[in-house]
């Protein structure tokens, strides 16, 4: 006897994007977004930094951004437990390292130097790994999930870093922008766009959120930016600006 065996769809699946054209108003808008936000992060870190310890810093962002996602229904889908290996991969990758870091580094250099690193390593793995996301169940839950997993894992260093924390409005209003859109909508946008054009023009976020992060770093902490780092800027946005041209 023959048993008819259906088809398997993972949540996690690669994807080349729907559109292989140039970027679409939805698209740039997907881009622009999130890279807007990704920059603002390392502004919203330093400030958060002027009263919590960055372990505190690092559970509270992805607590908020667990929380917005949390409150809309789709995102609240039961993943099956044969993609949770891959979804722990994903969350000491994408969650728990990086944003476990860059706000110890903080502690050490500007948010302008903070925002170049990042536009130099691959904290957008996220954006290759959610690139896999456009079948069902979708991103959503996915992240959600993600997230779940990374307050787990960070939980010590906010225990380890709770004691020499204090509560002032303006930094906690800082993790809150950060966890809600840094953390939450971003990740969401960002992922979007990697199921629309694929993750590698999506990549081009992260090298978008540079000049961001020193822009803001510059306007509202004072940081100083030599003229070449500027100059580099300029050639990001130009290489941004071909990477969202048809493809040939």
């Amino acid at each position: 006897m023959f048993r008819y065996r259906a088809p398997v769809t993972r949540t996690l699946s690669t994807a080349e994007g729907q559109n292989s054209g140039a970027f679409s108003t939805t698209d740039w808008i997907l881009l622009l977004v999130p890279s807007v936000v990704f920059g603002a992060s390392f502004l919203f870190m330093a400030i958060g930094l002027e009263a919590m310890g960055p372990g505190v810093i690092t559970f509270g962002r992805i607590a908020f951004g667990f929380m917005a996602l949390s409150l809309v229904p789709a995102a609240r889908v039961v993943l099956p437990r044969s993609e949770w290996p891959r979804l722990v991969v994903l969350a000491i990758s994408w969650i728990a390292l990086p944003l476990t870091l860059f706000p110890r580094a903080q502690q050490h250099i500007s948010s302008a130097v903070a925002g170049m690193i990042n536009g130099g390593t691959p904290l957008m793995v996220g954006v290759v790994a959610t690139a896999m996301l456009r079948r069902t169940p979708g991103a959503l839950p996915v992240i959600r999930t993600v997230l779940g997993i990374g307050l787990v894992l960070t939980f010590p260093g906010l225990l380890v870093d709770l004691p020499g924390s204090s509560f002032e409005f303006r930094p906690f209003l800082a993790v809150v922008a950060l966890g809600v859109g840094g953390t939450g909508l971003a990740y969401v946008a960002a992922s979007t766009l990697a199921g629309r054009v694929g993750s590698t023009r999506s990549s081009v976020i992260t090298y978008l959120s540079t000049p961001v992060a020193i822009l803001f770093g510059v306007v509202f902490r004072d940081d100083v930016i030599g003229s070449t780092r500027w100059i580099g800027a300029a050639l990001t946005l130009t290489g941004a600006w071909f990477t969202s041209r048809a493809d040939r």
